[in-house]
């Protein structure tokens, strides 16, 4: 491999592992699952090209929603989602609904999600 294409593959490479998964399908024209599944598949080998393990991808955008469930009584359920890769960070369930039970759920998904 010539030095040329051995620079754009790792700068390729720190693109998609900087940047999230639905900034970079549009330039790749496919899904951003399909991103993820190919992240996910290359890991190691990503890994290994670069000498060093792969960083963490940073959590840009979270969505929180809050729900009534009916089970022995009523129940609110607290769930914390990644926008950017559609996936669940954080599910919770409290026996109430309060701003101490929702400030305990940020900070725990904050907590996570730094």
């Amino acid at each position: 491999m010539d030095v040329h294409k051995k620079y754009s593959y790792a700068a390729v490479v720190d693109e998609l592992l900087s940047s999230s998964f639905r900034r970079i399908a549009p330039l790749l024209n496919v899904g951003k699952s399909t991103v993820h599944y190919w992240v996910e598949k290359f890991k190691d080998a990503l890994e290994s090209e670069r000498g060093e393990k792969v960083k963490k991808l940073v959590i840009a955008r979270i969505a929180v929603d809050e729900t009534i469930l009916k089970y022995n009584g009523r129940k609110c359920l607290f769930a914390a989602f990644d926008v950017e890769r559609n996936k669940i960070i954080h599910l919770k369930v409290y026996p109430a609904r309060n701003a101490l039970t929702t400030y305990s759920f940020l900070k725990e998904v904050l907590g996570i999600a730094s």
